[in-house]
């Protein structure tokens, strides 16, 4: 009889035993699959103006609820960076499914109002421009001789400084064939030369020193200027 009850206390606890290694088994199984079939939470999508965060996931056909693991960083930042407005992107993984997106635009600087196109950094020329794109308008043809040194110098400015500004006319005098004139939005007008293009980043600097009055500044002649009423 001890036997008996001897060998039952055993069944039962090796039966104990196998069910407990049993859930154990299935948490961990359960634990795996879960880890390699996590969803992406959160999309962070960094430093982009041209496109809204909507329209990056559409280039990259990736959005919340997506396999988090299938994801390749390497594979949407060539996605992004095939993008002609785009020059260069970063993919990061991090966890609970998040992912942050980095990009790098390329600068819009101005629309040729002769054909629409736009030009932006690098001078590439773009014959269908995205829409809702801020950008000034070159209203005139400029001569061939300064184009390209005006797109070099007008691009080192930042960014801000150029929604500043609402038309570009070229207006070479006998001095210097490489002179503009700046219709900005807040009402002034700014000569320039692309010698002295990199002086427009100071606009805001010397706006004070105008004592809310309007009328041209001429930044190609150092820093004069000059008020409409007069």
């Amino acid at each position: 009889m001890i036997n008996n009850k001897e060998n039952k206390k055993k069944k039962r606890l090796i039966i104990k035993r196998l069910l407990l290694v049993s859930i154990l088994f299935l948490l961990i199984f359960f634990l795996i699959f879960k880890f390699f079939t996590h969803d992406i939470k959160n999309i962070f999508i960094e430093n982009n103006s041209i496109f809204a965060d909507n329209e990056i996931k559409e280039i990259i056909k990736l959005d919340i609820g997506d396999n988090y693991f299938s994801l390749s960083e390497k594979k949407i930042k060539e996605k992004l960076e095939k993008n002609e407005y785009i020059k260069t992107a970063e993919v990061t993984k991090k966890l609970f499914g998040k992912i942050t997106i980095n990009i790098d635009e390329y600068k819009p600087l101005f629309y040729r109002y002769s054909n629409n196109h736009l030009i932006i950094e690098g001078n590439t020329e773009i014959t269908n421009p995205q829409e809702g794109i801020s950008a000034p308008i070159l209203i005139n043809y400029v001569d061939e001789d300064y184009v390209e040194d005006f797109i070099e110098e007008f691009e080192k400015l930042e960014l801000k400084t150029i929604n500043r500004i609402s038309e570009i006319e070229y207006q070479p005098n006998e001095i210097d064939k490489g002179r503009f004139l700046l219709y900005m939005n807040d009402g002034n007008l700014v000569y320039i030369t692309i010698e002295k293009i990199y002086n427009l980043d100071k606009y805001d600097e010397i706006l004070p020193t105008l004592n809310d009055q309007k009328g041209i500044l001429y930044l190609d002649l150092g820093n004069y200027f000059e008020p409409f009423d007069l």
